[in-house]
């Protein structure tokens, strides 16, 4: 092999690994403390796990999740998607090679230069509040 197809073999593999797409992947892990333990967590999308857990949730994608646990009041939080210093870093560098503005291009697309805030989503649940007493209880 000579010496420029070795050069071009580089820079190929250059661009992908600055593809935010590969590096990143278009699902972000979203970690959900809970207080107390053991409350049922629900996404917007139709995730369910029971805290502390972490959801897998699409990067380019706000979502809701909220957490219940009988005898406490249920708390939702609103989880926003932004553009994070990483994926635009990526997304730079994809574009200052010059080969890779498709690259930075199927980057925004694909949501792979977003992260979700808050994370970690915490929630410290409350007890409900009772009622008045019932006659005869």
């Amino acid at each position: 092999m000579n010496l420029r197809a070795i050069a071009l073999l580089c820079l190929a593999l250059s661009t992908l690994t600055a593809c935010g797409t590969i590096a990143r992947g278009t699902n972000d892990d979203v970690t959900i403390e809970v207080e107390p333990a053991d409350a049922l967590v629900r996404t917007s999308y139709g995730r369910v796990c029971r805290g502390p857990c972490k959801i897998r949730a699409p990067r380019a994608e706000d979502f809701t999740v909220t957490a219940e646990k009988p005898g406490y009041a249920s708390q939702t939080v609103e989880v926003r998607s932004r553009v994070s210093l990483a994926g635009a870093t990526g997304a730079a560098r994809n574009v200052m090679t010059g080969v890779g503005v498709v690259g930075a291009g199927v980057d925004v697309y694909s949501g792979a230069i977003y992260d979700h805030e808050p994370n970690p989503v915490r929630f410290r649940l409350r007890r409900a509040e009772q009622g008045p007493a019932r006659p005869g209880s």
